[in-house]
């Protein structure tokens, strides 16, 4: 009996190493590891930012948008702008594909369409700046009434809307500044302009008419084009 209570007093007295694992963590630092329930760099969507997720994430896949509207305009409706529009975004991506190959042009991950979760290297961007897209087709429109002669209030008062929010999106996010992202409305708005003067014969034959539909007669209350606007 007094051998093993000393025994046991002498192994109590003694540095036992631990056979379990380590937190080799540096002192300070939270263990983010999964699974560890310490994770506070994981983000989630609550009620607060849930709007502005969802409108970064709209502005975002608009180009992609216009791809898809054009081309449906074009097949479900008959409307050869629509295929003109089309073939012009497709035309531009192709210019800036080949700039940006030529010169090497460095990709900010700020400006990706998609990314992989997991890897901050793996992203796409398009070739083509978000705001050009927008600003390409609105020329395209503009340049068309100039032609025409006749103001569409609608247009223009929702591609003013959109080219506004994508520009002040891409800054915001990080992926331009204002002076790129001015850069790229001139140019958008350069290469919609030449674009419609070299398919203006295709695009809108002189014997069209523009559609009057219920947004353009709404505007024409408030931004009446003459007098005699007001009470029609």
């Amino acid at each position: 009996m007094n051998d093993f209570k000393g025994g046991a007093a002498e192994t109590s007295g003694r540095n036992i190493p631990e056979t379990g694992p380590k937190n080799t963590a540096p002192e300070g630092a939270t263990n983010t590891a999964p699974g560890s329930g310490n994770n506070k760099n994981k983000i989630t969507v609550g009620a607060f930012n849930f709007i502005p997720v969802l409108f970064n994430t709209i502005v975002k896949v608009l180009p992609i948008g216009l791809y898809a509207a054009s081309l449906m305009e074009s097949l479900l409706f008959n409307d050869v702008r629509g295929f003109f529009i089309f073939l012009g975004l497709l035309i531009n991506d192709s210019i800036n594909t080949a700039y940006n190959y030529i010169y090497g042009k460095e990709e900010n991950d700020m400006c990706a369409l998609v990314r992989n979760m997991h890897s901050k290297e793996e992203f796409y961007t398009l070739p083509t700046p978000h705001t050009e897209y927008i600003s390409f087709i609105t020329a395209i429109l503009m340049t068309s009434m100039f032609f025409k002669k006749v103001f569409n209030y609608g247009v223009f008062v929702i591609f003013a809307i959109l080219v506004g929010l994508k520009m002040y999106n891409r800054v915001m996010v990080g992926c331009k500044d204002f002076i790129d992202a001015g850069y790229s409305l001139l140019m958008g708005i350069f290469k919609g302009i030449v674009y419609y003067i070299i398919v203006k014969d295709f695009y809108e034959p002189d014997d069209t008419t523009p559609e009057d539909h219920w947004l353009e007669r709404a505007l024409k209350k408030f931004i009446p084009r003459s007098d005699g606007d007001d009470f029609r």
